[in-house]
């Protein structure tokens, strides 16, 4: 007889929201973690060929077209993933923090936890300055560690990068169980 229980070794999939996934980087985010498993590790990964042709990525189950947010909000519920990239539209900040705001008061209508993944610009670190500038030059690969974001001094046109990233570490902070940043 047959189990009709999930097998304990396969891994489960996740349901992934990419904004802009028709764009050159949402559409390779897309691509790569199409072919991730769930738990493995990164020196599973394997090198991939470059397939810039492709005008829809195939990994891509779903486009979701909305005409209010009330919509797009309605898709997101249902992702246990949602990955906003604000590097290359400066219109989908206010989106995304829209976005994470939302699903945060809304956490304890939600089941299953989220994730929230923001891509920011580099560029929210272009004024700040290493705390020993002498250090830099005995390892110059890590003039900055994850400690140092709280002192980081954003180039003037990246200032809504860098609050749209504040906003989504402290929302992410307050339950870690339901929403995860």
């Amino acid at each position: 007889m047959a189990s009709t229980q999930d097998d304990p070794d396969k891994p489960k999939s996740k349901r992934l929201f990419i904004n802009h996934v028709d764009q050159y980087q949402g559409k390779n985010l897309a691509k790569y973690l199409s072919r991730c498993v769930v738990g493995a590790s990164l020196e599973e990964a394997e090198e991939e060929e470059d397939d810039r042709d492709t005008p829809k990525p195939e990994c891509v189950k779903e486009l979701i077209l909305f005409e209010n947010k009330d919509q797009l909000y309605e898709h997101l519920v249902e992702c246990d993933v949602i990955v906003y990239d604000i590097t290359e539209d400066p219109d989908q900040i206010d989106e995304a923090v829209w976005a994470v705001s939302e699903l945060h008061s809304d956490l304890d209508k939600i089941d299953k936890p989220k994730m929230f993944i923001l891509i920011s610009s580099v560029m929210t670190w272009a004024k700040s300055k290493p705390l020993d500038p002498v250090s830099i030059w005995m390892t110059p690969e890590i003039p900055f560690t994850e400690d140092d974001y709280r002192r980081r001094k954003p180039h003037p046109n990246f200032k809504e990068h860098i609050s749209a990233e504040k906003t989504v570490i402290k929302l992410g902070k307050t339950n870690k169980a339901k929403l995860v940043t």
